[in-house]
């Protein structure tokens, strides 16, 4: 019953996020590796987003590490637990509960150790700037773990990158590289056990700046990225980006910060104006009575694209109710249908 929930579940989620972006870019399939514990590690850009966009559209049917705090009410424990989610301690969650913390990492070692995949985000926090931050320590603990309990298993990294155009703006496109898998028998193979650390952080955040636009230089930040603006850069395409970003000279940074220009976007506003009116009642709602201003921009994306696909059933469902009165059922359901797929070509064109 769990197992056919999920699979529901994922078509839904996955049906919706298609619906709610305007382009979703999956470029790596092929490097996920069959049949092998897989510990997925993705850099983290926009809040809940991230986790379900892999959880639905990628060929993975990973477990989750999220905070504990969500698992406070009785309702969130049972739904985070079915839907594959264990909690993860910090320490603002008490210093006696970081003890808790070792059940957790044996019970994902030995999920790992019977094949499954686990997401965890080795940044250990998100952020909407164009860079891959430094990264935690926390994916190593599970990785020792595993190797303690079976030391010659065939452990693989899979990296992850993100990559969103404008995520606090609607309606978004974006792209997930994934990257090639990192076996950690191959990378520890000649180091000394005081260095695994060091040398897994490295390769793995290697591998994330390849797959994700990156601009390693904080002093210089922002005029590197009003370059990028400027430019009119895909961020969807991080090699090209990246490419660009080291060929850029320090005089040209003086030059661009001084001589940036604004550009207008290229979406087309009378596609979005149509968009609105079609759907007024959700759009009037999210601006005036949800007042998204008030939301951190990394959860923006999230709380929408929720408020979105509830608003959007509960509007239809009070639509046909109405409507039920007057006309029959085909036809309604005919006008449902229509409305949702010109909603559909709009988004796709704004």
């Amino acid at each position: 019953m769990k197992k056919v929930f999920n699979e529901f579940l994922r078509f839904i989620i996955g049906f919706g996020l298609r619906s709610y972006y305007k382009e979703i870019k999956i470029v790596g399939l092929e490097n996920i590796p069959k049949n092998k514990p897989l510990l997925i590690l993705p850099n983290h850009q926009n809040g809940l987003i991230d986790p379900i966009l892999i959880g639905t559209l990628c060929p993975l049917k990973p477990y989750y590490l999220a905070r504990s705090d969500v698992f406070k009410n009785p309702l969130a424990n049972w739904f985070l637990r079915t839907i594959q989610m264990l909690p993860i301690y910090r320490i603002r969650d008490g210093r006696n509960s970081l003890d808790k913390n070792e059940v957790i990492f044996n019970h994902c070692a030995q999920l790992l150790l019977h094949n499954e995949n686990l997401i965890m985000f080795p940044e250990g926090s998100h952020g909407i700037d164009r860079r891959v931050r430094i990264l935690k320590n926390g994916f190593y603990h599970i990785v020792r773990k595993v190797l303690e309990q079976d030391p010659e298993t065939d452990l693989q990294l899979l990296p992850i990158g993100f990559n969103y155009q404008h995520l606090e703006q609607f309606p978004d496109r974006v792209s997930i590289h994934i990257g090639e898998p990192l076996s950690v028998q191959e990378l520890i193979a000649t180091v000394d056990e005081s260095d695994r650390l060091k040398v897994l952080k490295n390769a793995l955040r290697a591998s994330l700046i390849k797959l994700t636009t990156h601009i390693e230089d904080q002093k210089n930040y922002a005029q590197l990225f009003e370059f990028l603006q400027y430019s009119k850069v895909d961020y969807l395409e991080p090699e090209k980006n990246n490419e660009l970003i080291a060929s850029y000279t320090a005089s040209k940074i003086v030059y661009t910060h001084t001589h940036h220009a604004e550009h207008p976007e290229s979406k087309s506003k009378f596609y979005s104006n149509l968009l609105y009116v079609l759907n007024f009642p959700i759009v009037l709602l999210w601006k005036y009575l949800f007042k998204p201003q008030r939301l951190d921009l990394e959860f923006v994306s999230t709380f929408r694209f929720v408020f979105a696909a509830i608003g959007y059933v509960l509007v239809m469902s009070c639509l046909f109710l109405i409507s039920f009165q007057f006309f029959p059922v085909y036809l309604i359901l005919i006008g449902m249908v229509i409305h949702y797929l010109l909603s559909r070509l709009l988004i796709k064109n704004s």
